[in-house]
């Protein structure tokens, strides 16, 4: 969304109310979840308010301490949503979730963000007024059924789009060692690792503005939209056993990476996690028409 539509429409919403695009709520939850996490200072009560046809998993923040953890039974899910650490920014609350409710997931998954709109904050969700709200709702489900998993950001900047620049932060994360380090004690098995790491190192994606991307590709050669928050069907996150989520958890626990790149780690392999080839990029048009419903003629 460039600078000039966002000001429209914050206009129009100043002046007329924001957009409901759905009608009156009919009170069915449905099978479906959101997950999130969120800082004493966040206030996520647009969650329940603006979507209340979705299940919650709202993870609190905890102290900036590491915890001995050990996961709840698989017979059930915790009674209580706690985190064992705060660490590596949302990855700790999306990977505890998918230890804690493997065995009891809705259909689909909805990993966000704590923040409700407004471009500081949700620079990278593409709806009106950077808006979750809309975003979510206006979510084909049945695109994420039909593929299993989808980023919520259908804009090729900055990870499908490849400019060499070595100094670039996406970068510095991903180095090889950390690559094998954190697929080490998955079921991944090291000749699958070996094939993605020879992947194309070129994405082919034209930038509609024609302005040269700033950012380049991690090590290896892997590329989804940036931004932390995707759609994952209980089929595609079953793929993998529950063992896997607990060594990834552990592996986040026992990293000497700060925070944001070990966040990073995870936000560039989400994808892969799931499923997906390691290089997953979408024409942008083609991408809102079949992720949102943005069809244009």
């Amino acid at each position: 969304m460039d600078s000039a539509q966002y000001v429209k429409d914050a206009l129009h919403d100043k002046v007329f109310g924001r957009p409901r695009p759905h009608p009156q709520w009919d009170g069915v939850v449905g099978d479906k979840m959101i997950v999130m996490v969120h800082l004493p200072s966040e206030d996520v009560s647009w969650v329940a308010r603006e979507l209340p046809d979705w299940q919650r998993a709202i993870y609190p923040v905890p102290p900036n301490t590491v915890a001995t953890t050990v996961p709840p039974p698989a017979d059930k899910p915790p009674t209580e949503l706690r985190l064992p650490a705060n660490k590596g920014h949302e990855a700790m609350a999306y990977i505890t979730f998918l230890i804690d409710f493997y065995h009891h997931l809705p259909s689909i998954v909805l990993f966000l963000h704590a923040h409700e709109d407004g471009y500081h904050r949700a620079w990278h969700v593409d709806a009106r007024l950077h808006s979750n709200v809309v975003a979510t709702r206006e979510l084909r489900l049945d695109t994420v059924k039909k593929r299993g998993y989808v980023n919520m950001r259908c804009n090729p900047r900055s990870n499908c789009l490849h400019t060499p620049r070595p100094d670039n932060f996406h970068l510095t994360p991903n180095t090889e060692e950390v690559w094998r380090e954190f697929w080490a004690n998955t079921s991944t098995p090291v000749p699958k690792i070996n094939e993605l790491m020879l992947q194309r190192d070129n994405i082919d994606e034209a930038d509609p503005y024609g302005v040269p991307d700033l950012s380049t590709h991690p090590f290896p050669p892997i590329a989804d939209p940036s931004g932390g928050q995707f759609a994952v069907t209980r089929e595609a996150i079953l793929s993998r056993p529950r063992e896997d989520y607990i060594a990834l958890r552990e592996w986040l626990f026992a990293t000497d990476l700060h925070d944001e790149a070990s966040g990073r780690v995870f936000e560039f392999n989400w994808h892969i996690l799931f499923g997906m080839p390691g290089v997953l990029c979408y024409e942008r048009s083609q991408c809102e028409c079949d992720v949102f419903g943005r069809c244009h003629k």
